[in-house]
């Protein structure tokens, strides 16, 4: 019962490693759109943004199916606790993702893209989530560290983005008039970077069981 709970339990992180590498892949069209502006690159974006939705959902569905037949306890438990909530935070940086996608096209000045930061707040998020899976697949405490304090990049350029925001508005900029979806797009880039710590803080409580690494942990 033990192997097949044990093989079981490789399956699903497998699983969760392979979802992380869908949503990086989302990321990276985000990217790519933010860069040359290309329409045709949204319905990519929606499609992952629902793919991975799906297959949070099976990842979910297959935590509960082996709590309910095992009953794990101590560092399964935690496993398999800490597997749920992962799914949910790649489902949630996908469902932003889709968000994001919705909005670019409202936003006509390719220069008040890049002005506001959100290319480089988009590369920092993939990377954090890069980083958050590459921690879970090699049992890395010290990358989920990193995911941790990359934080921080993220929030300040949501800040810097936010007085960009302001300033063309004070200033009666022509493209004023989209600030409100600029804005709207940095706090879900931000967001995504909230869920990228939450699922490495997910990680190093895994791994380590100590509860500190949950106290800060600011996915929502």
């Amino acid at each position: 019962m033990i192997v097949g709970q044990e093989r079981e339990q490789k399956l699903l992180i497998d699983s969760i490693v392979e979802l992380g590498g869908i949503t990086e892949e989302a990321l990276s069209l985000l990217i790519n759109y933010l860069r040359e502006n290309k329409e045709d690159r949204l319905k990519s974006i929606m499609d992952y943004s629902s793919e991975i939705k799906r297959r949070a959902r099976e990842c979910e569905r297959e935590s509960m199916r082996i709590l309910l037949l095992h009953h794990p306890v101590a560092k399964d438990l935690r496993l398999i606790s800490s597997s749920i909530r992962m799914s949910t935070d790649l489902e949630r940086i996908g469902d932003n993702a889709g968000d994001i996608g919705e909005i670019l096209p409202f936003i006509k000045d390719p220069n008040f893209i890049y002005d506001a930061g959100l290319l480089k707040m988009c590369e920092n998020v993939r990377t954090m989530v890069s980083s958050a899976v590459d921690a879970l697949l090699d049992n890395s405490l010290e990358q989920a560290k990193s995911v941790k304090e990359s934080d921080d990049i993220v929030d300040n350029l949501f800040s810097e983005a936010k007085n960009v925001v302001t300033d063309k508005i004070r200033k009666g900029d022509p493209s004023a008039d989209e600030a409100p979806d600029v804005l709207m797009v940095a706090k879900y880039l931000e967001r995504m970077g909230d869920h990228a710590v939450s699922f490495a803080s997910y990680v190093g409580w895994c791994f380590s069981g100590d509860d500190n690494w949950l106290k800060k942990s600011t996915g929502v």
